[in-house]
């Protein structure tokens, strides 16, 4: 079996077989996921590329082009013995699904605490109407926002909480509204 049908050209592009005749322009893996990088070019490399483009159907942008002439240097480096780390890569690729993993997780869980920092500062200044909008966000967020049950739980007790604390914030404005009206009653 010749090298690049298996291993790096899989986990490269998901699929089992290399074929040095097709045009691979994914700008995803096969889980969605990508890297932006910046490349710069000559004037003229960056004019021959565009003239590809225009002139190759199964090229829509600059990138498409640059992403199947990286692959295919790639599979040329390890079908003519040049070493590629496949090891290293997996462990790269397995590296950038969890960090982007965290990443998500991170931005979920900053999202509860900055609507409980908001809640708590709704409370504190009586602004119920602000209070309503955050839980109702937090409610719909739960509820079709896509997150795992760990954050969907942290939002549902946010939710409880922000209501408890309208609750007794409430509760005791009114005791000491009644209060305040008993002394000047009398």
């Amino acid at each position: 079996m010749p090298l690049g049908t298996k291993g790096t050209f899989f986990q490269l592009t998901g699929k089992s077989v290399y074929d040095p005749a097709k045009f691979y322009t994914s700008g995803t893996d096969s889980k969605g996921h990508y890297e932006r990088t910046r490349l710069r070019l000559t004037p003229s490399m960056q004019a021959m590329i565009e003239g590809f483009v225009a002139q190759i159907p199964e090229y829509a942008t600059a990138e498409d082009f640059l992403r199947d002439a990286a692959l295919h240097r790639v599979m040329w480096f390890q079908n003519n013995g040049i070493p590629t780390d496949e090891q290293a890569l997996s462990r790269e690729l397995h590296e950038n699904e969890l960090g982007a993993m965290r990443a998500t997780m991170q931005a979920q869980d900053n999202y509860v605490t900055s609507c409980v920092t908001t809640v708590d500062m709704a409370v504190e200044v009586g602004n119920w109407g602000m209070l309503a909008e955050i839980i109702t966000e937090m409610e719909n967020q739960r509820d079709t926002g896509g997150y795992p049950d760990t954050i969907r739980q942290r939002l549902s007790s946010a939710i409880e909480d922000a209501w408890a604390s309208m609750s007794s914030e409430i509760s005791s404005r009114q005791k000491r509204r009644k209060l305040l009206d008993t002394e000047l009653g009398s």
